[in-house]
């Protein structure tokens, strides 16, 4: 039976139906979880009661249910200009139905979710000027510390929050007098950053007495390590609302350093914070190396710097734009870009995938029909096919690196793709993995390794600004940032001649 197929639906129940539809039009991130096939079918249950009359579905409906492996790559525009025969897409056009059974209610301010028809047209194409007038800070005339570079995005503002609320907690939950400190919260994220570089087996074993690591066994003690991370808190649960309030926030426990980063941080795409334990928030993302976890939409630089994030929640992740979870997304991540239809009304013109089923019948050539012209085949409806390139790829049957050709909009996207990958792997690198009750303590080690790869990218930028190599490699800069951290609090000067506990992770002597 058809989904809208249902009998004696109101116009506000067909309006929740297409809510639940997720868009796809414009993005590859519309493959989410399961939960919002769910949603949906419950809706639907919900709203079948006795006869009435029928609503008809659109006879093109998509089945959300099969995912289309085939990618065609596209682009919305670019300087060069386009032959005669080039096709331009037209505005959308809303289906509305002629037939008046789906009203929306009066005076509401919804938008519209109707299906939306693509019309194609052959013009001449004109291609807009997509220079873009960015600007890069100048470098400090000092290269700062890298514990200065890491205090940009961890600020010791936080930092006291976190002292703060820890204590809080430990009295609301335990009667406990935690009594912890600036100094001793920055040194407890100085163990956890320097975990990941010195992996063992299990935490405990850094205090044991077959495995002794000075460097974090010297700094505290770990029944102290221990009860800080048990009452490692960021707000007061005082504040927080009840789950069946409209106002209540998922992200309640990490809702102020998310905030923060916010304030202190171009490519869109989704990363896994990896996570197993219990949480509403979890997902399963089937083609990710980290296949359970929580969802997190970026915007990053081709030089992997993250500028902003979203965590998935479902319903209520971004605001409502009008254009489906995706476009919503997009357009809610590129808000803090200067402003100038969806992104192109913003001045953001943009290249990307989108899934061959959603094209929208765009007149292009089938998959089958280029798989039969071979390799580097193509068909485009873009203007930026000339000047063609030529890039390597591995031939099977020859068993060598041959010569494809490789068209513009291709190199295009394959410049500017790959900035949430490349943050990705950076964080992967040294990312922190101490299991903790706590489900959102995985978000807080996402945001201190954010802080980490944020840092050492912009410390590499400063130093290619003034013409010099970069000093520290990440991992460098992370056991610098560490050990800078660990000795808060503690006396800053060494006997002369002293080799630093950390220097063999440095690589000095």
């Amino acid at each position: 039976m058809s989904i809208l197929n249902q009998e004696n639906m109101s116009s506000e129940e067909i309006h929740d139906l297409l809510d639940a539809i997720p868009d796809g039009n414009l993005s590859e991130l519309s493959d989410f979880s399961e939960e919002d096939d769910d949603e949906l079918l419950n809706l639907c249950n919900v709203c079948a009661t006795d006869k009435s009359q029928n609503v008809d579905s659109d006879s093109n409906q998509e089945d959300f249910s099969n995912a289309i492996s085939a990618n065609v790559t596209i682009a919305v525009s670019r300087n060069n200009p386009s032959t005669s025969d080039a096709l331009d897409v037209a505005q959308m056009t809303n289906a509305a139905s002629s037939s008046g059974i789906i009203n929306s209610k009066s005076g509401s301010n919804r938008p519209s979710k109707h299906a939306q028809k693509w019309k194609f047209r052959k013009v001449d194409f004109e291609a807009p000027d997509t220079s873009w007038d960015s600007y890069i800070a100048p470098p400090p005339s000092n290269i700062h510390s890298p514990l200065m570079y890491f205090k940009t995005f961890i600020t010791d503002d936080i930092i006291k929050e976190i002292s703060k609320q820890s204590n809080i907690y430990a009295h609301q939950k335990d009667g406990e007098i935690l009594n912890s400190t600036v100094a001793e919260i920055e040194q407890l994220l100085g163990i956890l950053l320097h975990t990941w570089i010195v992996k063992m087996a299990s935490t405990k074993m850094y205090w044991s007495t077959e495995c002794r690591y000075p460097p974090i066994a010297d700094i505290m003690s770990r029944s102290r390590f221990q009860k800080l991370m048990k009452y490692f808190h960021i707000v007061d649960n005082n504040n927080q609302k009840a789950s069946t309030d409209p106002e209540h926030d998922k992200l309640f426990k990490v809702r102020p350093l998310l905030q923060h980063f916010f304030k202190v941080y171009n490519s869109v795409d989704e990363q896994m914070v990896p996570f197993k334990g219990r949480s509403p928030m979890k997902q399963y993302a089937r083609n990710k190396p980290n296949k359970w976890g929580f969802k997190i939409f970026m915007r990053a630089g081709a030089s992997g710097i993250m500028y902003d994030f979203r965590p998935y929640i479902g319903k209520g992740t971004c605001a409502d734009f009008g254009l489906g979870f995706s476009g919503d997304v997009v357009m809610a991540l590129c808000e803090s870009l200067a402003p100038e239809l969806a992104l192109k009304q913003k001045g953001i013109l943009c290249v990307g995938t989108i899934r061959q089923d959603r094209m929208g019948h765009c007149p292009l050539a089938t998959e089958k029909q280029l798989k039969e012209k071979g390799r580097s085949s193509k068909d485009s409806r873009y203007a930026a096919v000339e000047p063609e390139s030529t890039c390597k790829r591995w031939n099977v049957a020859e068993k060598k690196s041959i010569d494809v050709a490789q068209p513009f909009v291709v190199k295009e996207y394959n410049k500017f793709m790959g900035g949430v990958y490349k943050a990705d792997k950076l964080l992967e690198l040294y990312r922190i993995d101490i299991r903790s009750r706590k489900w959102y303590m995985r978000l807080v080690y996402w945001c201190l390794g954010v802080a980490v790869v944020n840092s050492w990218l912009i410390y590499k930028r400063h130093q290619e600004q003034l013409g010099k190599k970069a000093d520290y490699s990440l991992v460098q800069f992370q056991a610098e940032i560490s050990t800078g951290l660990t000795r808060s609090g503690k006396d800053q000067e060494k006997e002369e001649g002293q080799i630093p506990a950390t220097s063999h992770l440095l690589g000095r002597r």
